[in-house]
């Protein structure tokens, strides 16, 4: 089965679902110009927390600092998306 399981929510945050986890990231209070590319923006910020973490490979050990990082990474990316007008995801200066 699968190994992780995200949901979104717009304003109610993300959620996170492992074998071992359910946690969740509250949203980023923005603006909102356009909703256009936000959820793409989302998986993007997943994999890249991930991907930095060196934990893609490692998807059914992820422990609970991690998998939280990573939503909220991904939700901070996903805010600064929808803050502004058309598809313009984050560069990556832009979450640090």
């Amino acid at each position: 089965g699968p190994r992780l399981i995200l949901q979104t929510g717009g304003a109610d945050g993300a959620i996170a679902h492992t074998r071992d986890h359910r946690l969740t990231a509250p949203a980023f209070r923005v603006e909102v110009a356009d909703t256009i590319g936000a959820g793409d923006t989302f998986n993007a910020g997943i994999l890249d927390a991930l991907h930095r973490a060196e934990a893609l490979a490692r998807l059914d050990r992820l422990d609970e600092p991690t998998l939280t990082a990573a939503l909220t990474h991904a939700a901070r990316a996903a805010a600064v998306t929808v803050s502004r007008p058309g598809a313009d995801p984050p560069w990556a200066h832009e979450l640090t």
